[in-house]
Parts: structure tokens; sequence; C-alpha cells
């Protein structure tokens, strides 16, 4: 595309191409973002974290050759 070859020159002259879009975010928005996918990830680390706990103690309990499956008649 035109617009992409453009740039590619502006790039390989050495010059910085104006940016394009929304205008940037002010710095305490763009923190307090951050800081709500952060505390975001924590909730989602300490879930995964007990599901694979979850996991290991029925690996762990399967293995020994107990399960949740109803004994056999």
């Amino acid at each position: 595309m035109p617009e992409t070859q453009a740039l590619y020159l502006q790039i390989s002259a050495g010059q910085q191409a104006a940016p394009q879009g929304a205008p940037p975010l002010p710095l305490q928005e763009v923190l307090t973002h951050l800081r709500d996918t952060m505390g975001s990830m924590e909730r989602m680390t300490g879930q995964l974290t007990m599901a694979m706990s979850l996991l290991e103690r029925l690996s762990t309990v399967e293995g020994q050759g107990l399960s949740r499956r109803s004994p056999e008649v």
C-alpha cells in the first residue's frame, strides 16, 4: 500500500513518523490500567494455583487406586 511504502521510506531515512490514531493516554490513566491488570492477573494466578493443587491431589488419589468412579460390582 502507498501508506506503508511512505512509512518505510520515512523510517529508512531516519525520520520519525507522526503518531496516528488516538492521542496518548495520560500517565496516571496508564498506571491505573496497569495496576488493575496486575490485580486481575494475580487473582487468575491464585485461581490457577488452586486448580493445579486440586488436580495434583486428585491425581495422587487416583494413583493410589482410589478414584471417584463407583466401584464395579
